[in-house]
């Protein structure tokens, strides 16, 4: 999971730049897909990322914070971006691999 802030005035530039970056990520090994959550009031950016194994996630992630750090000195992100790694321990209507 990534949670950040962008500016309000770009919301949509970053929209637009998070679904291209994804033909990236759909091929990778394990991933089963994501989401990305916005606020539009307060900027509030999450992407949500579902991989079958954390080993998955942890290698497709190699350099993801220092992409994300780019966006934040670029001035897209207001703030630095979180990074964390979740087990999903329960889900309510999640495709079954």
């Amino acid at each position: 999971m990534i949670t950040t802030q962008i500016a309000l005035d770009r919301l949509d530039e970053g929209i637009k730049a998070w679904s291209a970056a994804q033909v990236i990520t759909v091929g990778q090994r394990g991933f089963q897909g994501n989401m990305l959550l916005v606020d539009r009031e307060t900027g509030k950016f999450v992407v949500v990322s579902l991989w079958q194994r954390k080993a998955d996630a942890l290698a497709s992630g190699q350099g993801l914070q220092e992409d994300w750090d780019q966006l934040h000195q670029e001035g897209l992100l207001t703030a630095r971006a979180t990074i964390e790694y979740l087990e999903m321990a329960a889900s309510n209507g999640a495709p079954e691999q």
